[in-house]
């Protein structure tokens, strides 16, 4: 959870301890004594702190609308190796991935794209910049 979505549910918690503490002192004022039922003003006082707390639920319940969410956003997914074919002789993918590795070092290139017709290895080229970048040299973000 988010450090403001915590803070709100302690504030929760803190209301709810107090309320309990309101209703014991209810339960506990309203038995009668040998006739004699509780005092008015006692009751009136309670009955003030009863629309005190009503007027914090209020509250608590408006701020519950976070901005931010409840909670954090996960880290991003580790990049994880791809089993590939092995080359033995420099390939097209090969040459295609050095130019791509160097256009992200170089720093000036912002986007890369990576076309062509089915079958000639676009995705063995994806799969091989991607277990390149896992030795920390490449950074994409």
């Amino acid at each position: 959870t988010t450090r403001e979505c915590e803070h709100w549910i302690a504030k929760v918690g803190e209301i709810e301890n107090q309320m309990k503490i309101i209703e014991h002192k209810y339960n506990a004022e309203k038995k009668c004594l040998h006739g004699w039922c509780p005092d008015i003003f006692s009751r009136i006082a309670l009955g003030e702190r009863v629309l005190e707390m009503i007027n914090h639920i209020k509250d608590l319940h408006e701020q519950s609308k976070f901005e931010g969410g409840f909670v954090t956003d996960l880290p991003p997914a580790r990049v994880e190796k791809q089993p590939i074919p092995t080359l033995t002789a420099k390939t097209s993918a090969d040459c295609t991935l050095e130019k791509v590795v160097n256009s992200i070092r170089d720093g000036m290139t912002q986007k890369i794209g990576i076309w062509g017709m089915g079958g000639v290895g676009k995705t063995t080229v994806m799969q091989l910049l991607n277990n390149t970048s896992t030795d920390g040299v490449l950074t994409f973000f």
